[in-house]
């Protein structure tokens, strides 16, 4: 029996800049998508495992993560009026193996929009949307196959350090605090 290249198993091993590069096109084109249509999950692994730290739970397996990806999706669309995904930043890092991915998802809640009628305008909406950040981590395998994904909530930290810096010298100017 021959074995060609095509033949060779290689998910113990480390990928190839190229792998990476193309799990970094997929993400960066699908994210997008994400609450309009049904993702590519063709990246995956049969075997693919889901470390969701922001709902804090794990999935194994691609179907399973098909059904988290969805139920997200459709509580998404279901909860929020206007919302959609944007991929920030993809970075391939091919030391360990993984890409990572920084995304935002932009969305105006029902209340809100209840609240304010002036989001009822798309030009005012688009620019008064709030957002959620994230990051995932994809580990990708020899063969080019996402076998690992992480997601994790990221924190505005820049920006509600700089609100409490400029609240904490107002406090200090008016006489509040003790400084």
């Amino acid at each position: 029996r021959r074995a060609y290249s095509f033949d060779i198993d290689r998910k113990d091993e480390k990928p190839d800049a190229y792998h990476l590069e193309h799990v970094k096109t997929r993400l960066t084109q699908t994210i997008p998508l994400m609450f309009r249509q049904r993702m590519d999950y063709t990246v995956y692994r049969k075997d693919v495992v889901l470390y969701d730290q922001i709902l804090n739970f794990r999935r194994f397996g691609r179907d399973a993560l098909m059904q988290h990806m969805g139920a997200l999706a459709f509580t998404g669309c279901f909860f929020f009026p206007h919302i959609e995904a944007e991929a920030l930043s993809a970075l391939p890092v091919l030391e360990d193996g993984t890409v990572r991915v920084r995304w935002r998802i932009h969305y105006v809640s029902f209340p809100r929009l209840i609240m304010n009628p002036k989001l009822f305008r798309s030009e005012y909406r688009y620019k008064n949307l709030s957002w959620f950040d994230g990051l995932s981590v994809l580990t990708v395998d020899g063969n080019g196959d996402v076998y690992s994904v992480t997601l994790q909530r990221i924190e505005r930290d820049e920006e509600q350090s700089l609100l409490k810096d400029s609240t904490k010298k107002l406090a200090q100017k008016i006489g509040v605090l003790p400084g």
